[in-house]
């Protein structure tokens, strides 16, 4: 496929934002209709007139780091993960001697943290999923504001098994989102509107999923970022990543429980990196 121009741009600018192209590639039409709506606001008819105007003024890159934010999400992505998950969570629940504490990093509009409390109301005992706090992250005060109204579409859903959904959605009207998500389930999530980058919420936490955000970073800023997420872990606990993240290095206390799921356990202290054999 030939360069666009804004494929160019994204060349140019994603190192500023200590970003990597490759993994943009996938997703790039997303962002090139951000950016170029933009463009039209401040208006800039090419791409390197606003490389001229990123140059002139440096607070308009916070504003193109907005736009390359990645919100592709849906309920149950992945669901193999979700399978291990629910297999670990009564275990889990059940060694905890404080309530089970879970993060989700880079939540989008909360289709995995809902995930997480719908497998919780459905794996554990009534007593056990009240206890169940589940944090979610994510830096753009939009999406939280969606996550909240916990309104989706049908395709959003289509991976839910059926009779999740039937029990913890009502259709209250036709449109685009007519799914709401009952009141039961949105309370066992908090919403803060936080960059991983910058801060990351208190631990210690039993799992972090953190999926699908650190591929777009630059090499050294994802080990960074591990580093202090593997910090966030109680010892015993799980952090899950996506496919095309990062394999932690071996200097990080994350043994692999399942490579091919990017299931890891946190030890106490870093060591050999044999997997153990999942589940429990």
């Amino acid at each position: 496929m030939s360069s666009t121009p804004c494929d160019d741009f994204l060349r140019w600018a994603l190192p500023e934002l200590r970003m990597q192209w490759p993994p943009f590639r996938r997703v790039r039409r997303q962002v090139c209709r951000r950016i170029t709506a933009r463009m039209a606001a401040l208006n800039l008819r090419s791409f390197a007139e606003y490389r001229a105007y990123l140059e002139q003024h440096e607070e308009e890159w916070e504003r193109l780091d907005t736009c390359c934010r990645i919100t592709i999400s849906r309920m149950y992505r992945d669901a193999p993960v979700f399978d291990a998950i629910r297999q670990w969570l009564p275990g889990a629940a059940e060694r905890s001697s404080k309530p089970l504490r879970i993060w989700s990093a880079g939540a989008a509009s909360g289709e995995e943290p809902y995930t997480l409390a719908i497998l919780c109301r459905e794996s554990l005992p009534a007593n056990q999923a009240d206890e169940v706090q589940i944090y979610a992250s994510e830096a753009d005060p939009h999406l939280i504001k969606r996550a909240r109204r916990a309104r989706y579409a049908e395709e959003t859903l289509k991976e839910l098994p059926t009779e999740w959904r039937q029990n913890a959605f009502v259709r209250r009207a036709d449109g685009d989102e007519p799914y709401q998500l009952h009141e039961s389930y949105r309370q066992m999530v908090v919403f803060r509107n936080e960059d991983i980058r910058h801060s990351m919420p208190p631990g210690p936490f039993d799992l972090i999923l953190c999926r699908y955000v650190l591929m777009y970073f630059d090499e050294q800023l994802q080990l960074q970022l591990l580093s202090r997420i593997s910090e966030c872990i109680k010892p015993g606990g799980l952090l899950v990543l996506g496919k095309r993240d990062p394999e932690p290095i071996d200097d990080l206390p994350l043994k692999p429980i399942d490579r091919a799921l990017r299931i890891y356990r946190r030890m106490a202290t870093a060591g050999p990196r044999t997997p153990e054999v999942w589940p429990d």
